[in-house]
């Protein structure tokens, strides 16, 4: 994407294997099985989120990390791969973001919003990154200023646990914040949601 600061962006496709091969080759980021699943911009850096439900392989296992490419490298990258290498991912932070029913929760999207770090996880049986499963619910979190996570899980507006898959997640220009629901089903169109964040947080780790 060009002209992100203006309005509309531009957005062109770019076949870019060679950051791709970088993020894999980063084990303690991609884990067994890459699926980056998030961005977000911090100043000079992309933060890239990689959901921890890939396949166990070659003795590695999935996990739910962070890293940081390089703004600026990274858009030299993608406007001529031909003649730039790609950012180097750096700064690999994996975290353990707790469980909904024993499910293991994975990264699904971040953002920015009020200033702080936000991100959406689901609880899914998956045998592997490309495969769906059965949830048991979905969760927003926030990443603090030490680095550590801590999230609630996502309810009806009744108050009961709401077994939804968030597939995306965006804050508004008015403060709202919105996810997106995906219902794994090709004749059912996904909603955008707008939610409302309340405690208590539950505390996760690295």
């Amino acid at each position: 994407m060009d002209q992100w600061e203006e309005s509309p962006p531009r957005v062109t496709l770019v076949s870019a294997p060679q950051l791709y091969q970088a993020l894999r080759d980063a084990t303690a980021f991609a884990g067994s099985e890459l699926n980056v699943e998030g961005a977000i911009r911090l100043g000079s850096t992309v933060r890239l989120f990689s959901r921890g439900n890939g396949r166990p392989q070659d003795g590695l296992l999935p996990v739910n990390a962070t890293c940081d490419l390089d703004l600026e490298t990274l858009r030299g990258y993608l406007r001529d791969p031909g003649h730039h290498v790609p950012p180097g991912p750096a700064n690999p932070q994996p975290y353990r973001l707790g469980a909904i029913d024993h499910v293991p929760l994975g990264f699904t999207d971040a953002t920015v919003w009020g200033g702080v770090v936000l991100y959406s996880a689901t609880a899914e049986v998956s045998p592997d990154a490309t495969r769906d499963g059965p949830v048991t619910g979905s969760a927003i979190g926030v990443i603090d200023s030490a680095g550590l996570a801590r999230w609630a899980p996502l309810t009806d507006p009744d108050g009961r646990p709401s077994a939804v898959k968030v597939e995306g997640l965006a804050a508004a220009p008015d403060g709202g914040l919105y996810v997106v629901l995906d219902h794994d089903d090709a004749d059912s169109a996904a909603e955008l949601c707008r939610v409302e964040l309340a405690g208590p947080w539950i505390r996760g780790s690295r």
